[in-house]
């Protein structure tokens, strides 16, 4: 875990000056374990600075799907240490959850939560952020969840789904949220690779699963996110009328901002 270096290069003279460089000791590295609720340990790296004062706000980065890995590095992609580098001055830890369906440890990993078992990537996510406050990293009030592209942003939208309380914030970037209905068209891209991940949709048994958790329609006016505070917090949505890669993106996401 070393920041990347800054350099201002003169091609006319060839003379080269460090414009900007993160000292390397300034940060620690760390993995915590976490307790799911099968009594799996589940991995969660963590970034800080060293003087960080525990516990503190945490932004847990989550993906879990298709059996892909995920650490914390300062190479662009994924995800980018070196735009966070300001949230860690400030007091920020980051965090990798490296939920099941994953392939951080292996193909089992992966295994134990696709189709009929998916909901344990979820459920994953939430014990990593319970056992981060219990274990005096986090705050109870001050962990945010992110993730990027159909899989991150379904894994943080039903983990706040199921517990809405859990979590101050989430940021969901280009998500798909109705997991359910989008992808019964096996002519649509990633639908078929999709449901060796969550099911088949045309299975009836597979279909009830998915209907336990899908974030769209598991949606209700009552059930505010974070649901100690008696008004909703603010939702900021963005979305493009069409997408090339799934049908109706926009009434997919446009409803999550209506409840309450």
């Amino acid at each position: 875990m070393t920041p990347v270096t800054f350099v201002e290069h003169d091609p006319a003279d060839k003379r080269s000056a460090v414009m900007y460089q993160a000292g390397a000791a300034r940060y620690a590295a760390t993995v915590v374990m976490a307790e799911a609720e099968d009594g799996v340990q589940v991995p969660i790296s963590l970034v800080s600075r060293r003087d960080r004062k525990s516990p503190g706000p945490v932004l847990l980065n989550v993906y879990g799907c298709y059996g892909k890995s995920r650490w914390p590095s300062f190479f662009p992609w994924p995800p980018s240490m070196t735009k966070r580098l300001s949230l860690l001055d400030r007091g920020i830890a980051f965090g990798n959850v490296h939920v099941r369906g994953g392939g951080e440890l292996g193909r089992p990993w992966h295994d134990a939560a696709c189709r009929d078992r998916k909901r344990i990537t979820y459920t994953d996510l939430i014990a990593a952020a319970e056992g981060l406050v219990e274990q005096g990293v986090a705050t109870r009030d001050g962990i945010v969840i992110e993730g990027a592209s159909a899989v991150g942003g379904t894994v943080l939208a039903a983990a706040a789904v199921l517990r809405p309380e859990l979590f101050r914030a989430a940021l969901a970037e280009v998500p798909l949220e109705n997991t359910l209905d989008t992808e019964m068209d096996f002519t649509m891209p990633y639908a078929l690779p999709e449901a060796a991940e969550y099911g088949d949709r045309h299975i009836a048994h597979e279909y009830r699963y998915l209907r336990s958790y899908d974030p769209y329609h598991n949606l209700s006016a009552n059930r505010h996110f974070r649901q100690r505070t008696s008004t909703p917090h603010p939702m900021t949505v963005r979305c493009s009328i069409t997408s090339r890669s799934v049908r109706g993106a926009a009434s997919v996401v446009r409803p999550i901002a209506t409840p309450g």
